[in-house]
This record gives structure tokens, C-alpha cells and sequence, in this order.
């Protein structure tokens, strides 16, 4: 019986893995990379999550308003690191389907 029980659970468990790789939950995938979000989904990395509260708001700030940060300079003196706007401060790379590498400079 502990036989025919096993079978059924790697059989369960077979199904349900190939069933959730099938399932459309995310329309692009995430990129592989540790500062990796998704902000329309509200979907941060765990190093977002461990900021401060005003850290926190900074990149949601930054993330909702590009097209302002664009044209506002570095302020913080890291071009050597091939920031050319306010908004390279906090966003390293877009990705498609939404998703954003963050760059860990503004966490201080």
C-alpha cells in the first residue's frame, strides 16, 4: 500500500510541476538577477524590501517617473559607474514584460 501511495504522490506532484512550467502566470520571465522587479505588480527584490521606508520610496518614485529623472543630472557624483541621469541612480536595466534590474547605488 506504502508503494501504491508513493507512486500517487510522484505522480501528483509530476502533474502539478508540468502544470504550473504550462501555466501563462507571468507573460515574460524574470531576468536571472539578484535586484530584479517587477513595480506594475508591486513585485521588489529582498534587498528593496530591507530598505528603509524612504529608500523604498526613492526607487518607486524613480521607477514611476522616468521620463523626469532623465533629464535631471546624477547629483551624486557616480558617472564614473556610467550613470548619465537621476534615473540611473536607481535603474541599472529595462527588461521586456515589465521587468526592471535595479542598481543597489541608492541603497546606500
Amino acid at each position: 500500500m506504502s508503494r501504491h501511495l508513493s507512486r500517487r504522490t510522484l505522480l501528483i506532484a509530476a502533474a502539478a510541476a508540468l502544470a504550473s512550467a504550462c501555466a501563462p502566470a507571468l507573460a515574460t520571465p524574470a531576468p536571472a538577477a539578484a535586484l530584479v522587479a517587477r513595480p506594475a505588480s508591486d513585485r521588489w527584490p529582498a534587498g528593496f524590501r530591507q530598505a528603509v521606508p524612504r529608500v523604498q520610496e526613492a526607487y518607486r518614485y524613480a521607477v514611476a517617473n522616468e521620463p523626469i529623472l532623465r533629464y535631471i543630472p546624477c547629483y551624486c557624483g557616480c558617472a564614473g559607474l556610467g550613470h548619465h541621469s537621476n534615473f540611473d541612480c536607481y535603474v541599472a536595466e529595462q527588461q521586456p514584460g515589465g521587468w526592471i534590474v535595479l542598481d543597489a547605488h541608492g541603497f546606500g
